[in-house]
Protein backbone atom coordinates (compact mmCIF):
# COMPACT_ATOMS: atom_id res chain seq x y z
CA UNK A 1 0.00 0.00 0.00
CA UNK A 2 1.15 3.55 -0.48
CA UNK A 3 4.37 4.42 -2.26
CA UNK A 4 7.58 2.40 -2.50
CA UNK A 5 10.37 2.98 0.02
CA UNK A 6 13.91 3.42 -1.27
CA UNK A 7 16.49 2.05 1.17
CA UNK A 8 20.17 3.01 0.95
CA UNK A 9 22.41 0.31 2.45
CA UNK A 10 25.93 1.35 3.38
CA UNK A 11 27.88 -1.86 2.92
CA UNK A 12 30.41 -2.81 0.27
CA UNK A 13 30.30 0.07 -2.18
CA UNK A 14 26.76 0.98 -1.15
CA UNK A 15 23.55 -0.25 -2.69
CA UNK A 16 19.89 0.68 -3.02
CA UNK A 17 16.87 -1.55 -2.75
CA UNK A 18 13.23 -0.61 -3.14
CA UNK A 19 10.54 -1.93 -0.82
CA UNK A 20 7.15 -2.18 -2.46
CA UNK A 21 4.58 -4.49 -4.01
CA UNK A 22 5.89 -4.53 -7.62
CA UNK A 23 7.94 -7.73 -7.62
CA UNK A 24 8.27 -7.68 -11.42
CA UNK A 25 10.06 -4.34 -11.12
CA UNK A 26 12.50 -5.81 -8.58
CA UNK A 27 10.84 -4.37 -5.48
CA UNK A 28 10.98 -6.30 -2.21
CA UNK A 29 8.07 -6.95 0.12
CA UNK A 30 10.52 -8.09 2.80
CA UNK A 31 14.26 -7.52 3.16
CA UNK A 32 16.84 -8.47 5.81
CA UNK A 33 19.39 -5.76 6.49
CA UNK A 34 22.58 -7.47 7.70
CA UNK A 35 24.27 -6.40 10.93
CA UNK A 36 26.93 -3.70 10.73
CA UNK A 37 25.05 -1.98 7.88
CA UNK A 38 24.19 1.69 8.16
CA UNK A 39 20.95 2.36 6.33
CA UNK A 40 18.47 5.11 5.66
CA UNK A 41 15.26 5.29 3.66
CA UNK A 42 12.93 7.66 1.91
CA UNK A 43 9.52 7.40 0.34
CA UNK A 44 9.50 7.62 -3.45
CA UNK A 45 6.39 8.21 -5.50
CA UNK A 46 3.52 10.62 -5.68
CA UNK A 47 1.35 9.78 -2.67
CA UNK A 48 4.17 10.30 -0.13
CA UNK A 49 3.18 7.59 2.32
CA UNK A 50 4.38 4.03 2.92
CA UNK A 51 2.82 1.30 5.00
CA UNK A 52 5.53 -0.91 6.47
CA UNK A 53 7.40 -1.88 9.58
CA UNK A 54 10.88 -2.53 10.88
CA UNK A 55 11.90 -5.02 13.52
CA UNK A 56 15.19 -5.75 15.27
CA UNK A 57 15.86 -9.40 15.96
CA UNK A 58 15.74 -10.55 19.58
CA UNK A 59 19.07 -10.17 21.30
CA UNK A 60 19.83 -6.71 19.91
CA UNK A 61 21.10 -4.54 22.75
CA UNK A 62 21.24 -0.73 22.75
CA UNK A 63 25.03 -0.85 22.50
CA UNK A 64 24.67 -2.91 19.30
CA UNK A 65 22.94 0.01 17.54
CA UNK A 66 24.87 3.00 16.24
CA UNK A 67 22.95 6.03 15.01
CA UNK A 68 24.42 7.59 11.86
CA UNK A 69 22.78 10.99 12.27
CA UNK A 70 25.48 13.64 12.37
CA UNK A 71 27.97 11.35 10.62
CA UNK A 72 27.03 12.25 7.05
CA UNK A 73 30.53 13.46 6.09
CA UNK A 74 32.20 10.44 7.71
CA UNK A 75 29.84 8.04 5.92
CA UNK A 76 30.22 9.89 2.59
CA UNK A 77 34.02 9.58 2.86
CA UNK A 78 33.76 5.86 3.67
CA UNK A 79 31.34 5.24 0.76
CA UNK A 80 32.48 7.69 -1.97
CA UNK A 81 30.53 5.99 -4.78
CA UNK A 82 27.25 6.81 -3.04
CA UNK A 83 28.33 10.03 -1.28
CA UNK A 84 25.86 12.13 -3.29
CA UNK A 85 23.09 9.66 -2.39
CA UNK A 86 23.99 9.86 1.29
CA UNK A 87 23.72 13.62 1.21
CA UNK A 88 20.43 13.54 -0.76
CA UNK A 89 18.49 11.56 1.87
CA UNK A 90 16.60 13.74 4.35
CA UNK A 91 17.73 13.91 7.95
CA UNK A 92 15.24 12.49 10.43
CA UNK A 93 13.13 14.90 12.44
CA UNK A 94 14.42 15.49 15.96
Amino acid sequence: MGDPLEVLLLRGEGERIVMGPDLRAGQHVQFLIPGNTFHTARIIGTRQWFLGGSTEWPGVLPEDVEIGMGKMDELAAKFPKVAADIRSFPLPAK
